[in-house]
């Protein structure tokens, strides 16, 4: 993966892109790959849910991470609300954008920020790191598994090599 404190370089790490039951706080789906970002994980995570659980969620909260217009369009086009706030942007963007009626004109990441910033959205959306974060600090920090103890991305999902 690209290394982000040295611009150029790689780094030997991987990301583990989770859902999360918000009433169990358990983790339904997982996966680890190679991409830097979770911009497309998003369909794949949600479709690994669906076929673990055999149940499809009826909303999605994600964080600015797994934003991307296409993978929510899909997702939501299969009727799962997904509520995900793209990256926040600088304080005077944050400001210009007006409240009340929505411009004739407003762009796919206008538009969901507008739906997530909704009072009623907000109460839903607002617990999404106490469902998902403290999962990953269990991992983590209550059973110290930081760093991977195999090398290479099949060894590492556990398919041996």
């Amino acid at each position: 993966m690209p290394d982000g404190a040295n611009r150029g370089s790689f780094a030997q790490a991987y990301s583990c892109p989770a859902m999360v039951d918000a009433k169990a706080h358990i983790i339904v789906a997982a996966e680890t790959t190679q991409a830097p970002l979770g911009k497309r994980q998003l369909v794949p995570m949600t479709e690994m849910t669906i076929e673990n659980l055999g149940l499809w969620p009826e909303d999605i909260l994600s964080d600015a991470r797994h934003f991307s217009e296409a993978q929510i369009r899909d997702v939501e086009q299969r009727g799962i609300e997904v509520d995900c706030l793209p990256e926040a942007g600088n304080a005077a963007e944050r400001e210009a954008r007006p409240r009340g009626r929505p411009p004739e004109v407003e762009t796919f990441a206008h538009r969901v920020r507008r739906r997530v910033r909704r009072k009623k959205s907000r109460k839903h959306y607002g617990p999404r790191k106490s469902i998902v974060e403290p999962v990953f600090t269990q991992i983590k920090h209550g059973r110290g598994l930081r760093p991977f103890l195999t090398r290479g991305l099949q060894k590492v999902r556990g398919g041996g090599g």
